[in-house]
């Protein structure tokens, strides 16, 4: 289950940092800015701008006890008679200076740091175009004393031109909850430049309005699941290249056992995520999203489930009579679509309150496609097999593997793929909050698995997206999934 509302719960009060913790920021680095700006720095300085996850919006609230940091870019003239290190050590100098940041600065390697005793660390870092360097822009390494070329600019757009595709903002969401696990579990090392790349690399134009994208618990999946696939490619740290400066490799960052260790976390998490968005029931799915987010997601969300829980071992009468309206269609409907076959449902049975339009537009083609299923009894992935019929009455277990058959395509296969829509009735999905109609990725090559849990008529539609404009290129009829 996707538990939408619980995971924009968990984003505000537990992951985002709070407001109160922003507005001190702001404060101290609009002073920080005025004092220098103020000061006799040795070169002249053109502006100041939030850099890092300040400005990427990826910025997340430290555990307690811990403190937060920030980064801020202070863009300068570049000065002939200066060495590399020259613009570190003067702006340390001007700072140390003042009566208010003499005890705070201290030199970093590329950066001056103000140290607010355990609240906050703001690193200030000067960037310059080098003239001999085709006025590309570059930081100072002040040990090495030698130039570093940098486009944290340029990283910053790219980050929110990946964003725009994931849509609803959810990549930064995503970002953020991959930090907050990186510090909540300590499993993994991976620092944050690195990992936001990692991030935005799993994402293309092609996935702008995609399903698989249509929500954080969603885009957390699927990115987990793609970057997954990415590491277990690889033996040995793998060439990560910044977005905005191709002759740097990120990977260099991690050593060999720290990437080795971070591939072995992924695959871990991403089995969990997928676990966690498929279970249909409301608290197990609970449990395994706090397997990998821990117990605060979701805290006392469970007490709705155990009343509905009640209601649901009422005698089905009660429930029935409850429920038959809000729920698509009367209980003893089962029975009669059993009896005398799925011709005897009405129109408006396919399109109940709960049914989500599709959000593509048909492309003109002239494809057709067909559905089948199997039945496994014991579940998904589980053992051979059979082919049922549509509209064949089957037990409240196991799992149904569909299987989109698309022909008279215009393109080749590979150029398209399919969103299944699910849609439940009954009084059983209802009470439980699993009336669905949402749609939902291809889990295999054209196929998806469902399981089989609640009593009522359900059905399945397969809508054939066209990769290269994203429109309809064909849907099937519903297949009927008639659950005793």
């Amino acid at each position: 289950m996707e538990h939408k509302s619980y995971f924009q719960d968990f984003l505000n009060d537990i992951v985002n940092i709070d407001q109160k913790r922003l507005d001190s920021l702001a404060t101290s680095t609009d002073a920080i800015e005025k004092y220098i700006i103020n000061s006799d720095y040795g070169t002249k300085i053109r502006f100041f701008r939030p850099q890092g996850s300040l400005a990427h919006n990826t910025i997340i609230k430290p555990l307690p006890g811990k403190e937060f940091d920030a980064d801020v870019v202070m863009v300068v003239s570049e000065n002939d008679d200066w060495n590399p290190k020259d613009y570190l050590y003067d702006l340390r100098r001007v700072l140390k200076k003042s009566s208010v940041y003499k005890d705070k600065a201290r030199l970093s390697d590329v950066c001056v740091t103000l140290d607010y005793s355990g609240d906050k660390k703001i690193d200030i870092l000067p960037i310059f175009s080098v003239k001999d360097e085709d006025d590309e822009l570059h930081i100072c390494h002040h040990r090495h004393d030698q130039l570093i070329r940098s486009e944290p600019l340029a990283f910053t757009n790219w980050l929110v031109e990946q964003n725009k595709v994931s849509g609803d903002n959810s990549f930064r969401k995503v970002t953020r909850i991959l930090k907050y696990i990186r510090s909540y579990k300590t499993s993994f090392t991976c620092p944050s430049v690195l990992l936001t790349t990692l991030i935005g690399e799993q994402i293309n134009e092609n996935d702008k309005g995609s399903d698989s994208f249509s929500s954080v618990p969603k885009t957390l999946t699927a990115i987990l699941s793609r970057l997954d696939d990415f590491l277990s490619k690889h033996d040995n740290v793998p060439v990560v290249k910044n977005p905005s400066y191709d002759d740097e490799d990120l990977g260099e960052l991690w050593t060999q056992t720290q990437f080795e260790n971070f591939k072995s976390c992924i695959s871990k998490y991403s089995g969990w995520a997928s676990e966690a968005l498929e279970e249909e029931d409301h608290n197990e799915s609970l449990k395994k999203w706090r397997k990998l987010l821990g117990d605060e997601f979701g805290s006392g969300k469970e007490k709705t489930e155990k009343a509905l829980s009640v209601l649901a071992e009422q005698e089905p009468e009660a429930r029935a009579l409850a429920l038959a309206e809000d729920a698509g269609h009367p209980d003893n409907i089962v029975e009669k679509v059993i009896r005398f076959g799925v011709g005897l449902l009405p129109r408006p049975f396919y399109t109940p309150p709960h049914l989500h339009a599709p959000q593509w537009q048909h492309s003109g083609e002239r494809a057709l496609c067909t559905i089948t299923a199997d039945y496994h009894e014991g579940g998904k992935r589980v053992g051979t097999g059979v082919r049922v019929q549509d509209g064949a009455p089957l037990p409240a277990r196991g799992a149904l593997h569909f299987t989109c058959s698309p022909f008279q395509l215009a393109y080749p296969a590979s150029e398209y793929f399919v969103q299944w829509r699910i849609t439940n009735t009954g009084f059983v999905a209802k009470l439980k909050g699993q009336m669905r109609g949402d749609f939902y990725i291809q889990d295999g090559n054209f196929s998806r698995w469902e399981s089989l849990s609640y009593r009522g008529v359900h059905f399945v539609e397969a809508f054939v997206i066209r990769r290269s404009d994203m429109k309809i290129a064909a849907q099937s009829n519903p297949f009927h999934v008639v659950v005793k």
